[in-house]
């Protein structure tokens, strides 16, 4: 799980790999030796592999991967009929959320083809995730924290007390 919106080689790092989820899918048939070739080599490119079957792999990539890019990719749609002038006010909150929109459509619209059912999927679950920020605003969104509270309830987790992605910086500091 390595590389930005950008592609081609005068785009590539020799340290692109390093730190970076490398999932190695082995199958029945799979040798050995094989495998323990495989592995080795993304090791030594510094990449964190995890071996696992073909399908986990399918399930969390079109989580963690695809769901993010058709994301990103539907919000620069949506804002590409806007006024064009509209880009000038934002701040960098959009800019790193459309960042993955600037990738490769073509590979995109592959690795979305290749996995149509798999992201069929997350992309439903994350469209009734969306359904509470549609009016009429329910009250867990616009409940304080506590009694007397004047902060803002946090939504995006069970509790609503930790920050959506607060499981990201704790895994990658």
């Amino acid at each position: 799980m390595a590389g930005s919106e950008k592609t081609g080689w005068e785009n590539a790092t020799e340290s692109l790999f390093v730190g970076r989820a490398c999932f190695v899918t082995p199958v029945r048939e799979t040798n050995g030796r094989a495998l323990e070739s495989i592995v080795r080599f993304w090791h030594e490119l510094g990449a964190e592999v995890t071996t696992l079957d073909p399908d986990a792999h399918d399930e969390i990539v079109a989580h963690i991967s695809h769901l993010p890019q058709v994301i990103a990719a539907s919000l620069c749609h949506f804002l590409a009929q806007k006024t064009p002038g509209w880009r000038n006010f934002a701040g960098g909150g959009l800019r790193d959320t459309t960042r993955l929109g600037a990738g490769d459509p073509t590979m995109w619209i592959e690795i979305l083809r290749q996995n149509r059912e798999r992201c069929s999927g997350p992309c439903g679950n994350i469209r009734m995730s969306c359904m509470p920020f549609k009016p009429p605003w329910p009250t867990a969104i616009l409940s304080n924290s506590g009694p007397g509270s004047n902060r803002p309830r946090r939504i995006g987790t069970p509790s609503g007390r930790e920050p959506l992605f607060a499981w990201r910086k704790r895994k990658l500091g």
